[in-house]
């Protein structure tokens, strides 16, 4: 299997890196105050990276509901950035057990799309340290430049 960044060029990729980077250690910091977060959003335009928000007035919104507004606004502000990405909380099995996962979809105006996955735990029951897991990648259907 070809490497996403044997076709992506070097900014694609400073481009991607940060957006996971910055989803993934959102996440994180989220569980550890929250233990448990809503879907997340943000975009990249060079280095500029923004949080994407969306608020339909419902205090317990359903993840799904969410990740829908949010793939809404992506699609409608497009033209805004160069690359986007979603993350949520998901279930995974691994080794045979269930466990939770933070789940970050990108996606690059270049054509580029994927999911990455990252398992984690809770270390603590009071200081709520967040263990993670080996990242893996899989495959995305495109949720910003489908069309």
């Amino acid at each position: 299997m070809t490497s996403w960044r044997e076709s992506a060029s070097a900014e694609a990729q400073a481009e991607i890196e940060g957006l996971f980077d910055f989803q993934l250690n959102t996440a994180t910091a989220l569980l550890q105050k929250n233990r448990e977060f809503y879907p997340i959003a943000a975009t990249a335009a060079g280095e500029n990276i923004t949080p994407v928000a969306v608020y339909e007035g419902d205090e317990h919104p359903e993840s799904a509901a969410v990740i829908g507004g949010l793939k809404d606004i992506l699609r409608k502000t497009r033209g805004e950035f160069d690359a986007a990405a979603i993350a949520y909380d998901i279930l995974v099995t691994v080794d045979g057990k269930k466990t939770s996962a933070v789940c970050v979809d990108l996606e690059h105006k270049d054509g580029i799309c994927f999911r990455l996955i990252t398992p984690y735990v809770f270390k603590g029951i009071i200081n709520k340290r967040i263990g993670l897991g080996d990242t893996v990648m899989n495959a995305c259907d495109k949720f910003v430049w489908s069309e």
